[in-house]
């Protein structure tokens, strides 16, 4: 808030708008008929914050829902090339074995 509020919520600045406005006494009958009608009539800070704060929720939301796009997928493609490197060398082992029993048998 950029003004202090009361504890019942109404601007401290509005006797100071009363004080400003005593020259004219429609205007104080329009402001009174206004706060009689409406006590939040002239409460622009409430209504404000309030507006602010709905704009805030779906961005906080969406930071709490949101997932990662692609990381799933790159980790899901990581796994499946770490298997198709072990099968490589697996074959590259039994390879070196074959070579190495028939060097020993010849």
């Amino acid at each position: 808030m950029c003004r202090p509020a009361c504890s019942d919520g109404h601007c401290l600045l509005l006797p100071f708008l009363l004080l400003l406005l005593r020259w004219s006494p429609q205007v104080q009958e329009m402001y009174a008929a206004a706060l009689a009608d409406d006590p939040n009539a002239f409460a622009y800070d409430g209504v404000y914050e309030s507006m602010q704060q709905e704009k805030a929720a779906p961005k906080a939301q969406d930071k709490v829902v949101r997932q990662p796009k692609y990381i799933a997928n790159l980790l899901e493609q990581a796994q499946q090339r770490k298997r198709e490197q072990d099968i490589t060398n697996e074959r590259r082992l039994v390879r070196c074995w074959l070579c190495a029993a028939v060097d020993l048998a010849g």
